[in-house]
């Protein structure tokens, strides 16, 4: 019987020569270092860049590989349900741990679970987290990145979550959500942004860019985040402007990526 908790690699080497496209060797990300280095100790600006951007984005990208073996994953079974095959039960299992995961409530298997699955199960380029990162952190400086391992404002409404804002408007009950680590930080906010309702017009642009075959740009699916931030376009105009300005869009190259 093979577990539902199917291992990433495992995904990968079941369904690569139909689905996967390489463009490197990937590299191992086992070992990739989650905590938060002392960034205000740095006072040279461009090393204090250097040594954020190297930090976080091999943890975007385990994520990121993670999303890619499942959407992979996904896109077999689909096939194969086409097809007339029927669902081992591991693999049933598999599509409902799926489904709960990404809050899709469509019968697992199903046309429709797959169409929202598919709008859900994708990657977010890391230079549009990186850029989301920096600016929410003020480059790993701030209470909330040195206190809660928080780089990307990410919420909570129960008493006791998170931290605190110091300017928090009377009457308001949300926190700064606390996080173990910086990784799961990054988990956290992938899942926000891939489920949430405010977010979905970027899930939307990220789906018609894959229908036209183009890459998930971050600057276009950066018009997808007014939700993300009070400040609305001027958030979205600051973040285009660090991701140009910083040249982030070099990190966006994946080791795999999936075809359809």
């Amino acid at each position: 019987m093979w577990n539902p908790g199917i291992r990433v690699a495992t995904i990968l080497l079941l369904v690569m020569p139909v689905a996967l496209l390489w463009a490197e060797t990937p590299k191992p990300l086992e070992t990739v270092n989650s905590d938060l280095p002392d960034m205000a100790s740095i006072d040279d600006v461009a090393t204090k860049k250097q040594v954020f951007f190297e930090f976080l984005n091999p943890i975007i990208q385990r994520v990121n590989q993670r999303i890619v073996a499942e959407r992979i994953w996904l896109l077999q079974m689909q096939t194969d349900l086409v097809q007339g095959e029927e669902a081992e039960p591991w693999q049933a299992s598999y599509l409902a741990q799926l489904g709960h995961e990404y809050e899709v409530e469509e019968t697992p298997g199903s046309e429709a679970y797959f169409d929202q699955m598919l709008n859900r199960v994708d990657v977010i380029p890391a230079s549009l987290v990186l850029a989301q990162a920096a600016n929410e952190s003020a480059w790993g400086t701030s209470r909330f990145a040195l206190e809660g391992n928080n780089l990307l404002g990410q919420w909570c409404f129960a008493e006791g979550c998170g931290l605190v804002p110091a300017g928090r408007p009377e009457g308001e009950r949300y926190e700064v959500k606390v996080f173990s680590d910086v990784a799961e930080s990054v988990a956290a906010y992938f899942q926000n942004v891939n489920t949430h309702p405010p977010y979905r017009d970027l899930r939307n642009i990220r789906s018609e860019l894959r229908y036209l075959g183009e890459p998930a740009s971050a600057l276009m699916l950066v018009w997808g985040l007014e939700g993300y931030s009070i400040r609305g376009e001027e958030y979205i105009r600051e973040l285009t402007e660090m991701i140009t300005h910083n040249e982030l869009t070099e990190y966006d190259q994946r080791p795999f990526y999936a075809a359809n």
